[in-house]
């Protein structure tokens, strides 16, 4: 966990957290994101606050939503693409 002890996790630091982990493959592509309510119970936060988290990492590409409603990692070309824009 990013935060330090007594501290609660902001939405950045999940992110960041889950971040490391798609880079270093811990979750994989195509790998399921925990959910909302598991990441809150995880990070001792508000489910808006692991949303807010997820959505970040939508936003970068990292992350998708199923039409069932799962998130999963990205496929890396997704995540290749994103990381070539940051480039430019």
């Amino acid at each position: 966990m990013a935060s330090g002890p007594g501290r609660p996790a902001t939405y950045a630091s999940i992110a960041d957290d889950l971040r490391g982990k798609i880079a270093t493959s811990q979750l994989p592509c195509g790998a399921t994101v925990p959910s909302t309510g598991d990441l809150a119970a995880t990070y001792r936060v508000a489910p808006s606050t692991a949303h807010r988290a997820i959505t970040q990492l939508a936003h970068e590409r990292l992350v998708v939503t199923t039409s069932g409603h799962r998130t999963i990692v990205a496929p890396r070309a997704v995540a290749d693409s994103q990381a070539g824009d940051d480039a430019s």
